[in-house]
């Protein structure tokens, strides 16, 4: 794994121009765009609410798009952003033929949970209401617990045996198959991957809560904090969405090389 990441900072600090260029359109602005909207999403008009969820899922697509334009300017070595751009949007389609079924199958890990809450009579149209206790008894609170022990590894397992999915997409030029080929490509690294993946989400989350604190407080120091979006949440949101997007653009260019190495070995039989 070092020496993966050796040649992702490498590879980043001889692209760095063009990297950025895909970050930011890619990543940083739909990230900001949406993190901004997002507190209107409590308000009571419906024509709002709406525009707000259509808003935050054209930002998750663009992101999609973007860690797909890195992963194939680092697959190609460089080549330019144009390149990377055309070879995204073409493999956008293919992609989404990965991630829908893995997204269902989320969906249905998680289903139990909610099954769960529903039959013990939570009110799931009251979770977000402030001062709202969900009614889950002793029993109830132990059968959650007991499946989130359960969930847990499954979902760090399947996390990692699926983190080649974007690459295979590219480089093996698959989409629903990209599943298959990625569980194949991580056996036997499942435990490392797992190790870096809790290591990455632990900084991750660090990053984001102090700049989303220190760059807050200020901003709400100097500027007006009236209205769910001002001066101070869209300031904030910005600076986050940057932090993130540095993130995004470090992990998405060490797994693109991860999936060289691996393919790398795979093809001299190592």
């Amino acid at each position: 794994m070092s020496n993966i990441w050796d040649r992702t900072t490498a590879f980043i600090g001889a692209h760095r121009r063009d990297l950025t260029v895909i970050a930011l359109l890619g990543i940083a602005l739909p990230s900001a765009a949406s993190a901004i909207v997002e507190p209107l999403g409590a308000a009571s008009d419906q024509t709002t609410r709406v525009m707000v969820t259509i808003i935050g899922i054209a930002a998750i697509l663009m992101t999609m798009w973007g860690q797909l334009g890195l992963t194939a300017m680092t697959l190609a070595d460089g080549g330019g952003v144009g390149r990377a751009m055309a070879t995204a949007s073409a493999r956008f389609l293919p992609l989404l033929g990965a991630v829908i079924p893995l997204g269902l199958g989320l969906v249905l890990l998680g289903l139990p949970i909610f099954l769960i809450l529903a039959a013990a009579g939570v009110d799931f149209s009251q979770m977000s209401t402030p001062g709202y206790t969900p009614p889950v008894s002793p029993a109830t609170g132990l059968l959650l617990f007991v499946y989130l022990v359960i969930l847990l590894p499954v979902v760090l397992v399947l996390a990692a045996r699926m983190l080649l999915v974007n690459p295979a997409v590219i480089g093996d030029r698959l989409s629903f198959g990209a599943i298959a080929r990625s569980w194949n490509l991580t056996r036997g690294l499942t435990f490392k991957l797992i190790g870096v993946l809790l290591l990455y989400v632990v900084i991750v989350v660090v990053a984001m809560l102090a700049t989303q604190t220190v760059v807050g407080v200020i901003t709400r120091l100097l500027f007006s904090a009236e209205g769910p979006v001002n001066a101070s949440t869209v300031i904030t949101a910005i600076a986050v969405a940057l932090v993130t997007t540095l993130f995004s653009v470090l992990s998405t260019v060490f797994v693109a090389k991860l999936y060289r190495a691996v393919v790398g070995a795979e093809s001299s039989g190592t």
